[in-house]
């Protein structure tokens, strides 16, 4: 399949990356379906679509024809199936691979794309096109590996600053002011765990423990304290910082 064929997406999941994954296609150009086992969650982001729409349109970044059009390319499926119908999807699994945004997934310019030992160079070579397309820079892995590039150099800084913290080299507040005004990050290691959520760094970190077994991928004590204490970021108003 060649890029100018491709012209139906189906996104699984309407969480916070999959409606803004969708939205973000659907503005470039494709028909895009979006399912969630949830009716709920699928109803939420429904919701969060028109409200997104509504204030690219306010501040001046879309045009009412440009919303309008990316809208109408957007609908969201109760049925699976139903989603799935028409979309250029596949049981090969040499046009299977992974396509890595960040959050949040309209804004994150980069996206990797990751050839697994199963991914054929046509598959790969299409979604390099498919990110450029809908606007993104992406990243071509050549070789799977857990974490891919990102979120592995993201790990190793975090593994520090939590270390630096738990062992009472610094606060995390300075940790944040160094990473900020010393490396220009736009946000330090901690800002970051509150926007993406202490929860999910909890839950990663322990997935690498269980998997190695060595002592130094424990979760951290300042991650997994605000974990057991529901504090998980800006989701829930308070992580390492407070959030009215």
């Amino acid at each position: 399949m060649k890029i100018d064929e491709l012209r139906r997406v189906c996104v699984i999941g309407a969480g916070l990356m999959g409606r803004q994954i969708a939205l973000n296609a659907a503005h470039r150009g494709f028909d895009v379906r979006l399912w969630d086992a949830s009716a709920e969650q699928l109803r939420a982001a429904e919701r969060w679509t028109d409200e997104y729409i509504a204030g690219r349109i306010e501040k001046g970044r879309w045009t009412a024809d440009e919303a309008a059009t990316a809208r109408a390319r957007l609908s969201f499926a109760a049925d699976l199936a139903e989603a799935a119908a028409d979309a250029d999807a596949t049981k090969r699994p040499a046009q299977v691979a992974n396509l890595h945004y960040f959050n949040p997934a309209m804004v994150m310019e980069v996206v990797e794309v990751v050839q697994g030992p199963h991914t054929s160079v046509e598959t790969a070579s299409l979604l390099v096109e498919f990110a450029k397309r809908i606007g993104k820079r992406p990243i071509l892995m050549k070789k799977e590996i857990e974490g891919f590039i990102a979120n592995r150099l993201l790990r190793a800084l975090g593994r520090e600053a939590t270390f630096l913290v738990d062992e009472g080299y610094a606060s995390f507040e300075e940790v944040d002011l160094a990473a900020e005004k010393a490396l220009g990050h736009p946000l330090g290691p901690f800002r970051l765990m509150d926007l993406t959520g202490i929860d999910l760094a909890f839950m990663i970190r322990s997935a690498i423990y269980e998997s190695s077994g060595r002592e130094e991928d424990r979760p951290p004590r300042c991650i997994e304290e605000r974990y057991r204490a529901g504090h998980y970021g800006r989701k829930t108003g308070r992580g390492f910082y407070r959030y009215e």
